[in-house]
């Protein structure tokens, strides 16, 4: 939250600026307050200078230590899951490994936790990133021009249609790469399983160009994942 609201305190501190140059009145309560404690020691253009560098300064100070705090709770996350993962196929019986192969237990354990952990360090934090940074904007924009806001708004709006098409799109492709690795894996598995009777019979070369071309489509899907990504990124940056 306070990130939000510092990168949208600071446009407002420049249209201050701007509005001293032209001489019109300040509003905002904030500001004056600033203003006040330098009153008649520190020229204007020097106060609003140094407002503005303890912004930025704050911004990035407080953007530093998010980074840290989320990376901490992403990792214990991660090792919580993992844990009760490992728990839970010790507790298994033979049955449940019978009718999954190893490959797909691999890949579940693997994907799926790579998938959610993902999710939440990136997709969920840009989301709320947005939310808050959009209420914000708003809040400021009220002040200023009930237009702009109106424009705003329905930016906001396209920007949530778009993000919920990529998402659809996202899941689809994310089907496609769970499909894409577990096949890979049981390939692998396959390989090292009989490793002995494909050098009996001269099939390195067959297994080589099938695991290579399963390589190629894990590849591909990844690229799909990628550009999709890198759309909507764009989009939303802009």
């Amino acid at each position: 939250m306070l990130i939000a609201y510092l990168t949208t305190f600071i446009p407002v501190i420049i249209q201050t600026f701007i509005d001293y140059l032209l001489e019109e009145s300040i509003n905002n309560s904030v500001i004056l307050w600033f203003l006040n404690l330098f009153k008649n020691n520190i020229p204007f253009i020097y106060t609003m200078c140094i407002l503005l560098f303890l912004t930025k300064l704050a911004t990035m100070i407080i953007t530093y230590y998010r980074s840290i705090t989320k990376d901490k709770i992403i990792q214990e996350f991660q090792f919580n899951i993992k844990k009760t993962l490992f728990t839970h196929i010790q507790s298994l019986t033979y049955h449940d490994f019978y009718k999954k192969s190893l490959a797909e237990l691999v890949q579940n354990m693997a994907d799926d936790i790579n998938n959610i952990v993902a999710f939440i360090d990136k997709q969920l934090v840009y989301i709320l990133d947005v939310i808050l940074t959009f209420v914000f904007a708003i809040y400021q924009l009220s002040k200023l021009n009930l237009s702009l806001s109106f424009i705003l708004i329905c930016t906001f709006i396209i920007m949530i249609f778009a993000s919920i098409w990529i998402f659809k799109k996202s899941h689809i492709i994310i089907q496609k790469s769970i499909i894409a690795r577990k096949k890979l894996y049981e390939k692998l598995d396959d390989n090292y399983s009989n490793i002995k009777f494909m050098k009996l019979n001269n099939l390195q070369k067959k297994e080589i160009q099938e695991f290579s071309f399963l390589n190629d489509q894990d590849f591909k899907i990844n690229e799909e994942k990628i550009a999709a990504d890198a759309v909507y990124n764009m989009g939303a940056a802009n």
